[in-house]
């Protein structure tokens, strides 16, 4: 299995190889090469058990959540003043 990233954080788990190389591809579909490097990569994933997976991606989508609360906190603080 493999892993996309960008900027160092994971996008999403491929199957195979091809399956990353044509996910990236459609990414990287609307970037100037002559302006910007591509800020995706394909690196190998950890071999994890099914409940090693959901435990990983229950965290990621903690973290997420507590990203935007905090983004909600700060604007409502914002608005409030």
């Amino acid at each position: 299995m493999y892993q996309v990233l960008k900027n160092g954080r994971v996008l999403i788990n491929c199957q195979d190889l091809q399956t990353a190389m044509v996910y990236i591809r459609s990414l990287e579909s609307n970037l100037d090469r002559n302006t910007s490097h591509s800020p995706y990569t394909i690196e190998r994933a950890p071999e994890e058990t099914p409940d090693q997976a959901r435990a990983r991606n229950k965290q990621r989508i903690r973290d997420q959540l507590d990203g935007v609360r905090s983004r909600v906190d700060h604007l409502s603080a914002i608005l409030n003043n």
